[in-house]
């Protein structure tokens, strides 16, 4: 496939499903594929500048303003994550890297499920590779939903490497690895979640998606 063309918007380069009509960047506001939210979102592109400021200080090993943030987002987030997991079923899970490493995830059960073998969401939370925990709002938000719309499912959230300490590709491939554990059959029944039932999601437009 072609690479999508890119147009450059104030600095930033934004990719379009098609090129510019008359040869020249077009502006964001006026391209034929941008709707009114599009635009919209450009306005709040200045609200971006202090998470430039703190890419540019991480790149140059001052870690110190990502840390905070993390630390900030993770109590918010943690907090809504485990009021609507209160009563599920949490069982922890230490699965091993091909380095010999350990990766975690949370595998979550919903009241009254017992020892039944059970479909299982793989969720993997949203940051743009950088940011959030397994313990992440967005997810417990749409387990919530899901539960309230189907049978009983399971949950379980990764604990991805985070950038810029762990490079790509060491977040898709604990994404693999995760995926890899309970695709066994026999590993899967023992944590009673169903080996031929996984359904892969993450939030979309983040890390996750």
């Amino acid at each position: 496939l072609e690479p999508w063309p890119v147009v450059s918007v104030n600095s930033m380069r934004i990719p379009f499903l098609s090129p510019p009509t008359d040869g020249e960047e077009t502006p964001l506001w006026r391209h034929p594929e941008v709707g009114l939210i599009d635009w919209l979102i450009q306005l709040s592109f200045p609200l971006l500048l202090p998470l430039e400021r703190m890419t540019t200080a991480a790149l140059s090993g001052d870690l110190s303003l990502l840390l905070e943030l993390r630390g900030k987002m993770d109590q918010r987030d943690g907090v809504q994550h485990d009021s609507v997991f209160s009563e599920w079923r949490l069982t922890l899970l230490q699965m091993s890297r091909a380095d010999g490493s350990t990766l975690e995830a949370r595998l979550y059960h919903p009241p009254g499920s017992g020892d039944t073998l059970l479909p299982v969401v793989l969720w993997f939370h949203g940051g743009g590779y950088t940011l959030s925990t397994a313990r992440d709002s967005h997810g417990a938000t749409f387990a919530a939903e899901l539960a309230a719309m189907v049978a009983e499912v399971a949950w379980l959230s990764v604990e991805y490497r985070l950038a810029p300490e762990h490079p790509f590709p060491a977040a898709p491939l604990d994404g693999a690895t995760a995926l890899e554990y309970i695709c066994d059959a026999s590993r899967a029944a023992s944590i009673k979640i169903d080996s031929s039932a996984i359904h892969v999601a993450g939030a979309v437009g983040r890390a996750g998606g």
